[in-house]
């Protein structure tokens, strides 16, 4: 990563549905994916595209994600740092963001975790290159069909990379688009003017959300893009998505790939 970005803000998936009540007691980063915790792939990510810090963010029951990195060998040791910022109750994305904002006086990097990217560049390093040519945020695309709140319109403009025209709140009963968020993103400062515009307006802390801010910007005329992310994408968040990426990582990307074929082929199961 270029000199300018050098933070990474991961925020813990805070309210899970799909897995309560286990997420609640452990939270859903510290699960194992394949054969570490899906933490991991993304700090692993981070390290590989170049980022120096990274901020955790979530409610202080989930302090033991920061409890799994000290045992893996210091907080602040090897090429990442980290800082665990905690709230004591559930925070909207746009007011962490609004917490932060002491911190964030350069581009970030983010991660809302959705899913895994399994690719040879990492996706902080696609999106920069989008980022290096306009230094406006980018958002991580996926082609993934899933149900989604926000609407994304866009216009593509160069192999993979799109403008966006409007993000708005989908209806409750359309089905999500085929280019759809991440929960990758690359951001700069002015976003959270945006979000504090909001709140000035009277949005409520539940209303105080990133894509709420991304939009106001958007119709401001700021320019916001988008990049398809390049790899193979496993969607986590519902329980058969969590199961069928376990089963992708054990088969293709595990220390015990021919002792789990075995055990299908026993069982009839291929």
């Amino acid at each position: 990563m270029s000199a300018a970005i050098q933070k990474l803000v991961i925020v813990l998936n805070q309210r899970s549905r799909s897995f309560f009540p286990l997420a609640s007691v452990t939270p859903f980063e510290l699960w194992l994916l394949g054969e570490q915790p899906f933490i991991q792939y993304l700090l692993d990510e981070a390290k590989e595209a170049g980022l120096t810090e990274v901020i955790i963010v979530g409610e202080n029951k989930s302090k033991a994600v920061f409890s799994y990195l000290a045992a893996k060998g210091g907080v602040n040791k090897g090429k990442l740092s980290f800082q665990f910022v905690g709230s004591d109750r559930y925070l909207s994305s746009g007011e962490i963001l609004l917490k932060l904002k002491p911190k964030l006086k350069a581009p970030w990097a983010m991660v809302w975790p959705r899913g895994l990217l399994l690719a040879p560049i990492p996706s902080f390093a696609q999106l920069e290159k989008v980022f290096q040519t306009s230094q406006r945020p980018v958002l991580g695309l996926v082609a993934d069909d899933f149900n989604n709140r926000w609407r994304i319109e866009a216009e593509k403009i160069a192999q993979r990379i799109y403008k966006i025209s409007r993000l708005s709140p989908a209806k409750k009963k359309e089905k999500g688009n085929l280019l759809n968020f991440s929960g990758y993103y690359l951001l700069t400062p002015e976003v959270i003017s945006f979000l504090e515009a909001l709140k000035k307006e009277g949005a409520r802390n539940e209303e105080l959300e990133l894509e709420r801010g991304l939009s106001l910007m958007r119709e401001s005329g700021q320019p916001i893009y988008g990049y398809q992310l390049k790899g193979e994408w496993l969607p986590v968040g519902s329980k058969e998505d969590w199961l069928k990426a376990n089963l992708h990582l054990t088969l293709y990307r595990s220390s015990i790939e021919a002792q789990a074929r075995d055990y299908l082929k026993e069982k009839h199961l291929c």
